[in-house]
């Protein structure tokens, strides 16, 4: 008698991740994308307490590059992500039940798509504005909106004439105005944002010190509302930048200690918005090119969210580092 099968069950998946810098994310919501060869695996750091793979997402036709969960501000459980690939294309795929599938497909770099950031963005009168933007080694940067469940299309191409975009993180230090910086092969860190009267991003301010590329790239708000952008780079440093409201004070008001000496900053003007950009900090411990950056997410207490100032730092020297401010200086 020959054996009948009626169900086939996946007891075990492994896939290993691929080896670009930017190819894993882990969300708010406990799960972890990633690129495995040219597909995304989901995987639960903490299920049958030890990990597993969830699934493993098939849709690209190339080598997946980066993927990126797409945060909400209120830092609640991510339903969707984005993942990009050498196949020139970008994917947005939707929680459907207990899986993913892919909603939308983006379309228009000429060459491999390298690196990907996306957030909601509100909406004057409800709803959400899905921003989406991707870098590729065709030298062009774009921007992509979804408005509610319509067709995402490509707004804007900011071209980097024969530069490559290597790193890049979205912030909104306004409710409806994005903030975008974008490490570029200059070394230097390039701010975007909506000038006034405008809906259009335009090069607001470069920020200089790196003495090599810039290879990982992430924002964070602290408690009190200035941003804080982190930096790290082939230099084997990472360089911590503040972002405040230029009406503000200075946390560490050194004018007035050495009337000598003087906080450089640098103005940027975003939206209705005049911001003051500083250099905080350099952390050195790293003895390799820095290749990833990432601010401790938001922390819930009763009081409401709270943003610890820890950050995690991975270099080619094998070693991941995490920083906290001195208990002493702060």
């Amino acid at each position: 008698m020959t054996p009948v099968i009626s169900k086939i069950h996946s007891r075990y998946i492994s896939c290993a991740c691929n080896r670009t810098p930017h190819a894993a994310d882990w969300g708010n919501n406990g799960l972890i994308c990633y690129g495995a060869c040219n597909a995304v695996a989901i995987y639960d750091p903490k299920a049958n307490g030890g990990g597993k793979v969830l699934s493993t997402l098939t849709g690209h036709k190339g080598q997946v590059n980066a993927t990126k969960w797409v945060k909400r501000e209120t830092s609640a459980a991510e339903t969707e992500l984005v993942s990009v690939s050498t196949d020139t294309c970008g994917l947005i795929w939707s929680r459907r039940e207990d899986t993913f599938v892919v909603t939308d497909v983006l379309k228009g770099h000429d060459s491999s798509v390298t690196v990907v950031d996306a957030i909601y963005i509100p909406k004057t009168g409800g709803g959400l504005t899905l921003l989406i933007v991707t870098a590729s080694v065709d030298s062009t940067v774009r921007i992509w909106e979804r408005q509610h469940e319509e067709a995402a299309v490509c707004r804007q191409v900011l071209s980097l004439d024969s530069g490559i975009c290597l790193s890049l993180s979205l912030v909104l230090p306004h409710p409806s105005t994005p903030l975008l910086a974008c490490a570029l092969d200059d070394c230097h860190i390039h701010l975007y944002g909506q000038a006034p009267d405008s809906d259009t991003f335009t090069r607001l301010q470069s920020l200089k010190g790196h003495e090599d590329w810039v290879t990982a790239l992430h924002f964070t708000t602290e408690d009190n509302g200035d941003l804080l952008l982190a930096s790290g780079s082939q230099d084997s440093t990472v360089r911590l930048w503040r972002f405040r409201p230029s009406s503000s004070q200075c946390s560490t008001d050194v004018a007035s200690l050495l009337p000598m000496f003087r906080v450089e900053e640098k103005m940027l003007q975003l939206g209705s918005m005049e911001l003051a950009v500083s250099l905080e900090s350099v952390l050195l411990g790293h003895d390799g090119r820095v290749y990833g950056v990432k601010w401790h997410p938001p922390v819930l207490k009763d009081t409401g969210y709270t943003q610890p100032l820890k950050l995690l730092t991975a270099s080619l020297d094998k070693t991941v580092v995490v920083w906290a401010p001195e208990a002493q200086s702060g």
